[in-house]
């Protein structure tokens, strides 16, 4: 399919959709809450790949909100690698759920 160009008059666009579904994480981390402070591996893949997922996860908007939707509280996520000697490196993406703060 070839890019087709057009000047047409719109209302703002509707906000962007990242991943698969909205809230994907809300599901995925969710049964981490009743661990708390407890570590557990939530996704592995490329290295590469697993160091942007974590990244967005840290990454916060300009008005302080998460980038990512997540439980509410505070996390923690980090990456290592599980095997340099493979042909391409994978990666562990790590999580642990800190608690919520008491505002």
């Amino acid at each position: 399919m070839s890019t087709e160009y057009m000047t047409e008059k719109a209302e703002l666009p509707p906000p962007q959709r990242r991943g698969r579904k909205p809230g994907i994480w809300i599901e995925r981390l969710r049964p981490l809450m009743a661990d708390k402070d407890q570590w557990y591996i939530v996704a592995k893949g490329k290295y590469d790949n697993i160091t942007r997922k974590a990244s967005l996860l840290k990454k916060k908007n300009a008005d302080g909100t998460d980038n990512v939707l997540k439980p509410e509280g505070e996390w923690e996520f980090a990456t290592r690698v599980e095997d340099k000697d493979a042909d391409e490196k994978i990666g562990l993406l790590y999580a642990r759920f800190i608690g919520v703060q008491n505002t």
